[in-house]
């Protein structure tokens, strides 16, 4: 299914949610231990045998636009440093000396056409090559060729950069997003703008990821900021292996059914909006008043903690100064609920996770995405692997 009619089919399906009160659902409940948010020996589990195998989303496009142009960022304890060298290609790079190991950089970001590291001034060019070594007379003979940043597989595709957290291994975009990577090919992300970059700090990246894929805490939680944003638990979902389309109305939805069923996908982000979501930890949305905001969850240094970095994007640079300051003011407004509501509640919510005690959870029959979710974490931290994958989320 392309994207229009995609789009089309999720806007209807939400229209009619909303008219007859109704909401995707699954067959039944869905339970988990509560120690799947709190225990360390299988959250190490997780560290490898998910983020360190699967392919994940390590940034924009539009945060390196140019030559010499670099990020790092540390995802499950690996420092990766990605760049963009002279030739226009994204590489990234375990941002580690050859020699003793120390970062080649502890920016965060910058131009650069080449690295130093600051123990004992080895250099790289920003393709990975061994530059020099310092003093080689008296270290001896270097092979340079062999000697360079250690590579980590990386594409760039339709404005995204993905790669694995393991050298060598195979990183197959096609196989893993499937029909996801041709929907956010729809967006063009290669000719949107970076706004902003925000970190805050939260819960287990399990429980963290959890927020984003229902709205049946609306109500409640957010019940004096973004609740009027949306049909709170009106949500329409489609699954495409482990990653969700989890779509809801906006205030206008009942303008939808003035528009012609083919044409309704034109209407995102005015009467509907669409999370995207990618497995197995990044959120996309998109429609808040011309401010996308890309939630990038990271696991923390231990198994209670995560780090989410929330970029900002916008098709269009501000025309002006009072739209940057329009702007502005919704960045600040979705960056305080998701910090002080979202992730405040959870911080919460992991200090009783985390009682020594036995404690089992439960998901509803209308949190289809958070039952989808959690079942292909256990597909994957399962040494039976091989066995049949999850199925995908039923339609109503």
């Amino acid at each position: 299914m392309k994207y229009r009619e995609r789009m089309n089919d999720l806007a209807t399906r939400v229209l009619e949610h909303v008219e007859r009160g109704t909401t995707d659902q699954a067959p039944g409940f869905y339970e988990i231990d509560a120690s799947v948010y709190a225990d360390a020996a299988r959250y190490e589990v997780e560290l490898e045998r998910i983020f360190r195998a699967v392919p994940l989303l390590l940034g924009f496009t539009a945060e390196l636009p140019k030559p010499g142009d670099f990020k790092t960022i540390d995802i499950a304890r690996v420092p990766v440093l990605i760049t963009r060298s002279e030739d226009g290609v994204v590489r990234a790079f375990l941002n580690a000396c050859r020699h003793r190991g120390l970062p080649v950089t502890e920016a965060k970001c910058g131009s650069a056409s080449r690295f130093s590291c600051l123990y004992h001034g080895w250099t790289y060019r920003n393709d990975g090559r061994l530059l020099g070594v310092t003093e080689p007379q008296r270290f001896g003979e270097v092979d340079m060729a062999s000697r360079g940043l250690i590579a980590l597989p990386c594409e760039e595709r339709a404005g995204l950069i993905f790669g694995v957290l393991s050298p060598g291994a195979p990183l197959d975009l096609d196989r893993f997003y499937g029909d996801m990577l041709e929907h956010l090919a729809h967006y063009g992300f290669e000719k949107w703008h970076l706004m902003s970059k925000v970190e805050i700090k939260g819960p287990n990246w399990k429980i963290a990821f959890d927020g984003y894929l229902e709205t049946y805490h609306f109500p409640t939680a957010h019940r004096d900021s973004i609740a009027s944003f949306s049909m709170s638990g009106r949500s329409a979902y489609n699954s495409y292996g482990p990653h969700i389309h989890m779509a809801g109305g906006m205030p206008s939805v009942a303008a939808l059914r003035d528009v012609p069923a083919d044409q309704r996908w034109t209407r995102e982000t005015h009467e509907f909006s669409v999370l995207n979501l990618l497995f197995p930890n990044v959120s996309f949305s998109l429609g808040y008043g011309g401010v996308g905001q890309v939630a990038q969850i990271l696991p923390g240094p231990t198994v209670g903690e995560n780090t989410t970095i929330l970029h900002h994007i916008c098709r269009e640079p501000p025309v002006d100064e009072d739209e940057r300051s329009k702007r502005e003011k919704m960045r600040d407004l979705i960056v305080d609920v998701l910090r002080d509501e979202d992730y405040g509640m959870g911080m919460r919510l992991q200090r009783g996770v985390e009682a020594p005690l036995p404690l089992k959870l439960i998901f509803g029959r209308n949190e289809p995405g958070n039952q989808h979710f959690h079942k292909w974490v256990e597909h994957y931290v399962s040494p039976q692997r091989a066995g049949a994958e999850p199925g995908p989320i039923l339609a109503p």
